[in-house]
């Protein structure tokens, strides 16, 4: 996902996805941040319940959350 707010005030961008998880685990994603560090910020949650938050400016990398068996949000 990237935004399309580059330049534009107070805005927020998102993207929501359902996934059915067969089992407890991790899950993982590549993520590249490029923000004004400290003052924007890019939040991850799963069903609702904040999980990991990036700001500032970094290169490709992998992210692991842990997400338990089920349908999440």
């Amino acid at each position: 996902m990237q935004s399309t707010n580059h330049n534009v005030a107070s805005s927020t961008s998102s993207i929501d996805v359902t996934v059915e998880i067969p089992r407890d685990g991790l899950m993982s994603f590549y993520k590249r941040i490029s923000c004004e560090s400290s003052w924007d910020n890019a939040y991850f949650y799963i069903d609702g319940a904040q999980v990991a938050t990036f700001t500032g400016t970094s290169g490709w990398g992998v992210k692991e959350v842990a997400v338990t068996e089920g349908t999440h949000n």
